[in-house]
């Protein structure tokens, strides 16, 4: 599905490499969630920002790159850019799989999966794509927890923890979002410069906000970083 292309290609290699480490390692719960908490860092840091940038330029980015014709998809677009934080900023299966739990995998991925049908019908009898794309937005919504519980409490990995994993980043780019959405009814210009600037000048601001006030997410990360950034971190 196009919506969770470009997560799952950033999920699919970074599980290809975690995947060998954590089944050599499934006997040691605590480095096993050393490792889990080190990936949701990453898709975290990575996945919302982009997402919320997306999902405050896909007007312009339809308008841009795809053609005007393509504007009716803008509201399909961003439900979209919201399945895919939900869906990437933590990885169940990958837990399941390691610690060879495919059975628990297999049985939790059908009552999921079997939801996700649910939805998609009533989702389809509106007769529209955003219909469809609604369902799936809720039916990950309301999935996400039992599928974290069921995998988490496996390494002894609380909700909490993971929220302050997600605390930071996700307030970061909702404000910054907020911020752009500010910016653009004060100057309601079209371009496409102004739509490279206005994404470069968000990420800017973002990896500014991350060394400033040092996020979880980011300090868990600190060790696969250049030594100067690093040090930035620790002060």
């Amino acid at each position: 599905m196009v919506y969770i292309h470009e997560p799952q290609t950033l999920s699919s290699k970074i599980n290809s490499v975690a995947f060998p480490a954590l089944s050599i390692i499934q006997d040691q719960k605590s480095k096993v969630r050393s490792v889990i908490i080190k990936i949701c860092s990453a898709y975290t840091l990575v996945v919302i920002p982009l997402m919320t940038l997306l999902f405050v330029q896909a007007e312009n980015f339809i308008q841009y790159f795809l053609g005007i014709q393509w504007v009716d998809a803008v509201p399909i677009i961003k439900i979209f850019c919201l399945t895919a934080i939900v869906q990437n900023v933590y990885t169940p299966g990958l837990i399941w799989q390691s610690l060879n739990k495919v059975e628990v995998q297999f049985r939790i991925g059908l009552v999921s999966k079997g939801l996700l049908f649910v939805f998609m019908f009533f989702g389809l009898q509106l007769g529209e794509l955003k219909g469809l794309a609604l369902a799936i937005l809720l039916s990950s919504l309301l999935s996400f927890y039992p599928l974290f519980y069921f995998s988490a409490r496996i390494i002894d990995f609380s909700f909490r923890s993971f929220l302050s994993i997600l605390f930071t980043p996700l307030i970061v780019s909702f404000l910054l979002a907020i911020l752009l959405e500010f910016q653009r009814f004060l100057l309601p210009i079209d371009s496409f410069f102004l739509m490279f600037l206005e994404c470069a000048i968000f990420l800017l601001l973002y990896l500014i906000a991350l060394l400033v006030y040092k996020p979880r997410a980011l300090v868990e990360l600190k060790e696969f970083m250049p030594s100067k950034i690093a040090k930035l971190i620790n002060r």
